[in-house]
């Protein structure tokens, strides 16, 4: 079997069992495989030698995001996450290929990862948050909605793009949101709104003008917005707020973990509400603070000892 026909059959494997996003990520990163070693090699010629050339060659580009779909050409190498990314895509397509009877021996049994630094997530900056609200409050209720609804539950781009109003409860201050599931059905989890945002979304459904569309947040053209029109709506804001840090729908998510993890919340709680089915995930990201977090407590906690 060639590589561009095994590459194939795999992602037509995932269909209807993984998410469309699923999909594209393991696509987007075994056709950088398939561009590197050609589509017509024969996929029990293909050693762990060739995927460690491939790797080198990761490493050594000095350009990313080409041809991404949301994201401009920036000149700079690949990080190590991004890396590690492809190698995973990479030992799960070839550990599928064994066990579906395509490949006798797994090439990338021994295609080692880059070694990854623990850094904890920080997300958007309080001041460039503050600043995003301040835009999207004087152009619209639904961008202003959206960003508050974000800053609350910390949810994922798909569960806001994917909201319903029958998922909506106002006067209970909560929603079911639904992300990350097989098949791209999501896995349902509620999330808690506080009063402003609350008051802020029902003033938002009051005036829309597509009353019977079902998405809480409409396009222009009618129907919900996608995880990218989002992404591009969160982009224009950031850029009219003159951010220069992080600011993507996902930063926001890191922000509010940071938030709670700041405050004492327990680890497992933090979890439960992001939506995390292991713990270590959120123990990894969020269970260790930055540097000016650190900081912050280091100062708070020493004055109070040397004022005692």
């Amino acid at each position: 079997m060639k590589l561009n026909e095994a590459k194939n059959t795999f992602l037509i494997s995932m269909k209807g069992v993984k998410s469309p996003a699923t999909i594209k990520w393991y696509k987007r990163r075994l056709s950088s495989l398939e561009s590197f070693l050609g589509s017509d090699i024969e996929i029990d010629s293909i050693s762990v030698h060739n995927l460690r050339k491939w790797r080198a060659l990761l490493t050594d580009q000095n350009k990313r995001y080409e041809n991404h779909p949301t994201r401009s050409e920036e000149v700079g190498g690949l990080s190590r996450d991004t890396i590690h990314g492809y190698i995973r895509a990479t030992r799960r397509f070839f550990s599928w290929l064994v066990e579906e009877g395509f490949l006798g021996k797994n090439p990338s049994k021994r295609f080692e990862f880059p070694a990854l630094q623990k850094r904890p997530k920080s997300g958007i900056s309080d001041f460039d948050r503050i600043a995003m609200l301040d835009v999207a409050r004087s152009q619209n209720l639904r961008n202003y909605a959206m960003l508050m609804f974000v800053a609350d539950t910390g949810c994922r781009a798909s569960g806001l793009a994917g909201l319903k109003i029958t998922d909506l409860d106002i006067s209970r201050r909560r929603a079911t949101v639904y992300e990350k599931g097989r098949g791209g059905n999501g896995k349902g989890r509620i999330v808690y709104i506080l009063p402003e945002t609350a008051v802020t979304l029902h003033a938002w459904l009051s005036q829309k003008s597509d009353k019977d569309d079902s998405y809480v947040f409409s396009s222009v053209h009618g129907g919900g917005l996608t995880p990218t029109g989002i992404y591009l709506i969160f982009k224009r804001i950031a850029k009219e707020a003159k951010v220069k840090g992080r600011w993507s729908p996902h930063q926001w998510r890191h922000w509010r973990a940071r938030k709670w993890a700041q405050g004492g919340m327990n680890l497992g709680i933090v979890a439960q509400l992001l939506g995390h089915t292991d713990v270590k995930v959120t123990s990894d990201y969020y269970g260790t603070f930055a540097d000016a977090d650190l900081q912050q407590a280091h100062l708070k906690y020493t004055l109070v000892e040397t004022t005692l």
